[in-house]
């Protein structure tokens, strides 16, 4: 579950130089870095940094919310872009997000990002529009999907070190369950040519834990075999949406482990209603953030990267624009997705903010005393 899309539609619009958003320019060709693999003493902290949202969000928020983002020890972002709208007509591309997004994040704040390229978004398809009734695995989709790549390559610098295609896919896919050996097929060919391009990217497909974990297991586990990264959202729930326990990461995150086989693990989405329609609080959320820091020191060298999600509460007319997006209305849903902040929507601090940021400091990660 990701509602990025529910967030400001122009996050980063207001913080480009411009101030405005406009039409994508050619960026300068950029020279692949030599990285070094991530390990235990550059494991990457991440926060979804959603600005106080009541009242209306203006540029300054936003600033402040980054900042509070890189002082409690965020030195990581998640940045996510449909293809759809990268590429609303054939060969017609609009990289004015991206653009934004990797000016922002990565060259002004140097942050190390995980990129996310949204054409399986949780339960939509989210393909450019003569793509609609393409199959995942004919050439034509495979061939598209290149071009967009060739576009995108001038600007993914050394800031971009891991890329996700498609979010949350096993949702998608278990509900078209015919897809499931042709979106392989996409995949690994994706895979393959995202490296001849850009060999310094890492490169997977995003699952959720609960589907990796649930009734999909054998599908997700072919899916992602041979792949050189895992990457999972973990939201700890039932299937009524309740919290489970708080302390749910000591177990899980050693699960999610031995599912990589070796493979580093990255966690693009972290996150934790604090809503006591679910049975859980703002103390269980704290303690959840804190089971979250625990089960990550235990497991540093398995997983290099983990974005916790999210800053400040949505909007309920937000919490409405996801329900309508996914499908899904009921009073659980709502609850679930209005309370993940670790702090509140008019910007007050919830209890598990405090514990974020004495848990991070007490992580190792880079912290700023500003934050107190």
């Amino acid at each position: 579950m990701k509602p990025r899309d529910a967030l400001l539609l122009s996050t980063f619009c207001l913080l480009s130089a411009g101030l405005a958003c406009g039409q994508a320019t050619v960026a300068p060709t950029v020279e692949p870095p030599t990285p070094t693999p991530a390990g235990p003493s550059t494991r990457v902290l991440s926060i979804s940094a959603s600005p106080r949202l009541i009242p209306e969000p203006t540029v300054r928020e936003w600033l402040e919310a980054t900042g509070m983002a890189y002082d409690a020890g965020a030195r990581g972002a998640f940045a996510d872009w449909r293809w759809s709208s990268l590429e609303a007509a054939e060969g017609v591309f609009d990289l004015s997000e991206p653009q934004e997004d990797l000016d922002f994040l990565g060259r002004s704040q140097d942050l190390t990002l995980l990129v996310g390229l949204q054409l399986l978004n949780t339960t939509e398809r989210e393909v450019p529009p003569d793509l609609a009734d393409v199959s995942f695995d004919s050439p034509e989709m495979q061939v598209r999907f290149h071009r967009l790549i060739d576009v995108l390559a001038p600007h993914l610098d050394r800031h971009v070190r891991y890329l996700s295609v498609g979010n949350e896919v096993d949702v998608y896919l278990g509900q078209h369950p015919e897809e499931w050996e042709a979106f392989r097929s996409f995949l690994d060919d994706a895979s393959a040519y995202v490296h001849s391009v850009v060999p310094w990217i890492q490169v997977g497909t995003t699952v959720t834990f609960g589907g990796a974990s649930g009734e999909n297991a054998a599908q997700v586990a072919a899916l992602t075999a041979g792949h050189e990264v895992l990457i999972f959202t973990y939201y700890p729930l039932e299937a009524d949406f309740r919290a489970r326990p708080p302390d749910a990461p000591l177990t899980d995150f050693p699960h999610m482990i031995e599912m990589a086989g070796g493979r580093p693990v990255f966690l693009q989405e972290v996150g934790y209603p604090s809503s006591e329609e679910l049975g859980s609080s703002e103390r269980a959320q704290a303690e959840f953030v804190e089971q979250v820091f625990l089960a990550w020191q235990a497991e540093a060298e398995g997983i290099p990267f983990l974005n916790y999600f999210l800053l400040h509460d949505l909007t309920s007319e937000m919490c409405g624009q996801l329900q309508e997006y996914y499908g899904l209305r009921n009073a659980a849903f709502e609850a679930f997705l209005c309370s993940l902040g670790l702090r509140q929507a008019d910007g007050t601090p919830k209890e598990s903010w405090q514990t974020f940021l004495d848990a991070a400091r007490a992580s190792g990660v880079p912290y700023t005393e500003t934050t107190r």
